[in-house]
């Protein structure tokens, strides 16, 4: 019997003719101790939520835009507009709500974001694997493909949704290629104007490795990327075979 249907099963036993006194009793008697159990998990979550702060310090309201520069009004409403759009599309065409998926993608992206800019200013050197651990999110490849996804015309699978929000490792594998394959490319110039440290200066601080020696490193580790992800393009995959390709 569901918990939140136990009170009405109660009042229909009480009326019911040969009903047992001890039953009845004990019914209540368990009722009410899950109430009071109930009534003091709610009297802590209310206090840490009133303690916290969290409504007042992380309001949501559009209409804060206004406060924004005339720069940011622009890419919040481009982005918002965008977002809403595509969902509008694919739930008056296929009936699924889309927003939690895309929500998802960016705000790991945002977060990925904010533990670089942490790491910049703190000035710490993250280990390599800490580095690629973020890095396959904030080069922003998950976002371009969980949209992709959902442009592409054909029928959404819930096996494909999970493999979006899990991340499967079609798609780690190809954020991490684009990540240090850029990296590879434009690491040197986006420290001079002021980055956290990259896939190749991490290697080199975490092994002491020259610039060489940790340049072949991430080569090696693109490669093996490519293979693990040819051999998902080839396997079973819930995408469509045009997205993968």
């Amino acid at each position: 019997m569901l918990r939140l249907e136990t009170r009405w099963f109660i009042d229909v036993y009480e009326r019911k003719q040969g009903m047992n006194p001890l039953l009845l009793e004990l019914a209540k008697l368990d009722f009410n101790s899950v109430q009071a159990a109930q009534q003091d998990d709610l009297k802590y979550v209310s206090r840490w939520w009133k303690n916290i702060g969290l409504g007042e310090k992380l309001t949501w309201d559009v209409n804060a835009i206004e406060q924004l520069p005339d720069y940011m009004k622009i890419c919040f409403l481009s982005l918002q507009n965008s977002i809403n759009e595509l969902a509008f599309d694919i739930l008056e065409e296929q009936g699924l709500h889309i927003i939690p998926n895309l929500k998802k993608a960016w705000v790991d992206l945002c977060k990925s974001y904010l533990l670089e800019a942490k790491w910049y200013y703190s000035g710490y050197t993250p280990s390599l694997q800490d580095y690629i651990d973020n890095a396959w999110r904030s080069v922003g490849a998950t976002v371009i493909l969980v949209h992709a996804y959902f442009l592409v015309k054909s029928p959404i699978t819930d096996d494909a949704l999970k493999c979006l929000e899990e991340y499967s490792n079609i798609i780690r594998c190809s954020s991490m290629i684009v990540r240090l394959a850029d990296d590879l490319g434009t690491s040197s110039d986006e420290l001079k104007r002021g980055d956290v440290p990259k896939s190749i200066q991490c290697y080199m601080h975490e092994t002491g490795a020259s610039e060489a020696e940790a340049r072949d490193h991430i080569r090696f580790l693109i490669s093996e990327a490519r293979k693990k992800m040819n051999k998902e393009r080839v396997a079973d995959s819930p995408f469509q075979r045009l997205l993968l390709t």
